[in-house]
């Protein structure tokens, strides 16, 4: 058996020691803490540390997914990205790509210098350099700056004379265009459309502007699906410990009030301030899990528990907690959900227990306090 080490102080230790002091015996309500896995374990006077079983069961690290670019541009994506946006409705391989000049550049569609048909409905002609309608009562037809429609012969099933301008689509040829086309160099313009704009194609097959700007589809220049990654992710509103403090035994004298602060701290004083200890980030305390240890089971006169901050506001965890349901040499675990606790970082807080006027005081009262929120 270990040696029984009364002079060990109660507080953080790594690994390295746990593997170095195997047979160590914690006294009765010794508390020790493994910094390196998150375990807490408390002493019997008994069992050796290595078969200790830990009290807490560990703090787990979360596991975070990556999003490559430059995040700190996404200020307007943010919002989007926390409600997990679904995908959008364009098919595949028909997304156009706008620029500042309100044109949308070549493509990488190509022709094998004969002909490429479109659902039947477009026929180009490689050799006359026109796009014949499906049933061939004219064409489009393009020079280098402009393009226009011409009907051959002159039969007029669209109601389009055959003298009309040659470089503009007009309303009522096929209900298929709203505005005039022009620049055919290279490029269309669509003055339809807002500039500075991504276009899409619409329930009805339109091409139409979306809300979105090509500086905010730039963003998006993730290497992997961005939905896998949001699914990597931990939810902002998920619990997660953001606490683990207590004190080591005391004796609790009937109506005074005792202040503990964070894991590796000696027994709760009486004094104020005495253990001040402060939250990282600000963060919304929901939960608190508070373990007890006795020896001599209490009366069952409540005991209050707060988190105080700054020295003088008091955030109650509880104030009907009962000692006297622990039994006596044994623990117990109380939950509190439902809290609704702000804390700010930068803020002095401490852990405060208020003690009632007992039938039977309890003895070596050890105590563990943990915090959960988002």
């Amino acid at each position: 058996m270990g040696i029984v080490n009364g002079s060990l102080q109660v507080g953080k230790k790594d690994s390295i020691f746990f593997s170095a002091n195997p047979t160590l015996v914690l006294l009765d309500g010794q508390l020790i803490y493994n910094e390196t896995t998150g375990d807490l374990f408390i002493g019997d006077g008994i069992t050796q540390l290595s078969s200790l079983t830990a009290i807490n069961g560990g703090v787990g690290a979360g596991v975070w997914g990556s999003i490559t670019g430059t995040l700190s541009n996404q200020t307007d994506l943010q919002t989007a990205l926390n409600t997990k946006v679904n995908k959008g409705t364009l098919t595949t391989n028909t997304i156009p790509k706008a620029t500042a000049s309100d044109t949308i550049g070549n493509s990488s569609i190509t022709d094998d210098g004969t002909i490429v048909t479109f659902n039947n409905d477009i026929k180009l002609n490689g050799a006359s350099k026109r796009i014949y309608t499906p049933n061939e009562i004219g064409y489009f037809k393009a020079t280098n700056t402009n393009i226009g429609f011409e009907f051959i012969g002159t039969t007029n099933t669209a109601g389009i004379s055959s003298n009309e301008t040659q470089n503009s689509f007009y309303h009522d040829a096929q209900n298929s265009f709203d505005a005039p086309l022009h620049d055919f160099n290279n490029s269309v313009r669509l003055s339809s459309l807002t500039a500075s704009t991504v276009p899409y194609i619409d329930a009805s097959n339109n091409i139409v502007s979306s809300s979105v700007t090509p500086t905010q589809l730039g963003y998006l220049d993730a290497t992997s699906s961005i939905q896998t990654q949001l699914n990597a992710k931990l939810s902002s509103t998920k619990e997660r410990l953001l606490f683990i403090g207590g004190f080591a035994a005391i004796n609790p004298a009937d109506g005074l009030t005792y202040y503990s602060g964070e894991v590796g701290a000696s027994v709760a004083t009486t004094t104020q301030s005495s253990y001040k200890f402060q939250f990282n980030e600000n963060c919304t305390i929901t939960r608190a899990v508070i373990m007890l240890r006795q020896v001599t089971n209490a009366s069952n006169e409540s005991v209050s528990f707060y988190l105080r901050a700054s020295g003088s506001t008091d955030n109650t965890i509880t104030t009907t907690l009962d000692m006297n349901s622990i039994g006596a040499s044994t623990n117990k675990v109380f939950v509190y959900s439902g809290l609704n606790i702000s804390v700010t970082a930068g803020t002095d807080y401490e852990n405060k227990m208020l003690c009632p006027t007992w039938a039977t005081n309890p003895t070596s009262v050890v105590a563990v306090i943990k915090y959960y929120g988002y």
